[in-house]
């Protein structure tokens, strides 16, 4: 079983609030790790792929956020 199916399935029956934490969560550990990557990737190019993988992250979690705030 794959980490996706086991959040799916985590997933049933649970409040959409809590699922949207659980992504949040998820989302930013993401972007830390990333950045994490990104400070520790030893040339240039590297460094901007990650630097750009951190941004999409942080999009994310503010959509994420977003929608928690209006209970979507």
């Amino acid at each position: 079983m794959t980490c996706g199916s086991q959040a799916l399935r985590w997933t049933e029956g649970k409040p959409l609030e809590r699922i949207l934490e659980l992504a949040i969560s998820l989302e930013s550990n993401a972007y830390d790790l990333y950045i994490k990557m990104g400070r520790r990737a030893g040339d240039e190019k590297s460094k901007k792929v990650f630097a750009i993988l951190g941004e999409e992250e942080k999009r994310h979690l503010g959509k994420l956020a977003s929608l928690l705030e209006r209970k979507v």
